[in-house]
């Protein structure tokens, strides 16, 4: 990466781009540059501006070459995959799907993301607001006091559910003063109690039991992103600090419009038949929104 920068840096362009990109200069057109290049040029941005980018893109498959391409220059590299849409009763969609969605999301929360790729057909889908999903984080710290009660519900209101024994993601139980949440598909953190102060905090592997590593304290954020009605957007989650990429604008655009003229056949169709229209397509936003 470091013979990469230095070998932009002598480029009368980019440094042309650089010195606008620092002074906030918007927007601003890079022409003929390849996916690979594009990679390049994002990683390159990430170090010389040391702000977060975000790349908005024309459909899913050239969000994964991109993610592809970005993960050679900086391991942070996220994904925010658009949600799949069923008009069956039954729910079809990919837990895989879900979970990374959250991931993404809670990485983004926490400050945790240097490059995030998002294909528009995710931008035009309602989300849960930002206010809305992280309202009721959890925090344990060691040698204070909580109320199992109130522990229960707020695990619920983030998308828990209770069993026996946990065994993989979105779960947690309580056997007399032991608290075990899954913090993800391999991994929990046991929150054990003396009567209602935490005595200790461990994070330990799901299938072995055993422990990994103490801490002194564990935040817990929610399992999914299911836990209220979708009426923000993706852009709530990125604050002013993030440098915004759009890949190709005119194909986003074609995009757009392509995916709301099928939506609104699909809508008119479903309605038409009596069905019920699901809600992220009654809700979807236009490119004016965008």
């Amino acid at each position: 990466m470091k013979v990469i920068t230095e070998k932009l840096l002598n480029n009368e362009q980019f440094k042309n781009y650089i010195n606008e990109a620092q002074n906030k200069t918007s927007p601003i057109f890079l022409l003929g540059l390849t996916d690979f290049a594009k990679s390049y040029i994002t990683g390159t941005t990430l170090k010389l501006l040391n702000k977060p980018v975000c790349i908005v893109t024309y459909n899913e498959i050239q969000a994964k070459d991109l993610f592809k391409y970005c993960k050679y220059f900086d391991k942070n590299v996220l994904l925010f995959p658009k949600k799949e849409i069923t008009t069956y009763q039954v729910e079809a969609q990919s837990k895989d799907l879900l979970y990374e969605r959250i991931n993404t999301l809670n990485k983004i929360y926490r400050n945790e993301a240097q490059i995030l790729i998002l294909p528009i057909e995710a931008i035009l889908q309602p989300i849960i607001s930002k206010q809305t999903l992280y309202k009721n984080i959890l925090k344990f710290e060691t040698s204070k006091s909580y109320n199992v009660e109130e522990i229960k519900e707020q695990l619920v209101k983030l998308g828990y559910t209770r069993c026996d024994l946990i065994e993989g993601r979105g779960q947690f139980s309580i056997r007399g003063d032991i608290i075990d949440i899954a913090i993800s598909e391999t991994e929990g953190a046991r929150i054990e109690l003396w009567g209602d102060e935490v005595d200790s905090i461990r994070i330990f592997n799901i299938s072995s039991q055993r422990s990994i590593d103490n801490l002194q304290s564990v935040e817990i954020y929610p399992s999914t992103e299911e836990i209220g009605e979708a009426k923000g957007n993706i852009f709530e989650y990125l604050d002013s600090n993030w440098t915004l990429f759009l890949d190709e604008a005119n194909r986003i655009k074609l995009r757009t419009e392509s995916i709301l003229n099928d939506n609104q056949f699909v809508v008119k169709d479903l309605m038409e038949k009596e069905k019920n229209v699901p809600d992220i397509l009654k809700n979807m936003y236009n490119y004016n929104d965008v």
